[in-house]
């Protein structure tokens, strides 16, 4: 597995035409990797009712700000939201950031 991933990730930084060093990639892979697990737990289908938040600002939140915001969303990925939620389940930042 190990060298598997060294392969992958020698190819990609010698195709890179930005001279992008390792640690930078692992960065980048890192944060791709949170913010695919967090549109998987939430369900794609939600992923139109988070306006304020861009994927860099999604990277940059701790596992459990992660977790504050996937609690707001119904546990079944196929359940449409409530009516009453206004198209919007998180209306800023600052409401995560400051539970």
């Amino acid at each position: 597995m190990k060298k598997a991933k060294r392969q992958i990730y020698n190819f990609i930084l010698a195709h890179n035409s930005t001279n992008t060093r390792r640690n930078t990639l692992y960065q980048c892979i890192n944060r791709v990797r949170k913010i695919y697990k967090f549109i998987e737990k939430i369900g794609i289908d939600k992923i139109k009712y988070i306006k304020t938040y861009s994927v860099n600002s999604i990277a940059k939140l701790s596992d459990s700000k992660i977790q504050t915001i996937i609690d707001y969303f119904p546990k079944n990925h196929n359940t449409d939201l409530l009516g009453d939620q206004d198209n919007s389940i998180i209306d800023s930042e600052e409401e995560i950031l400051n539970d």
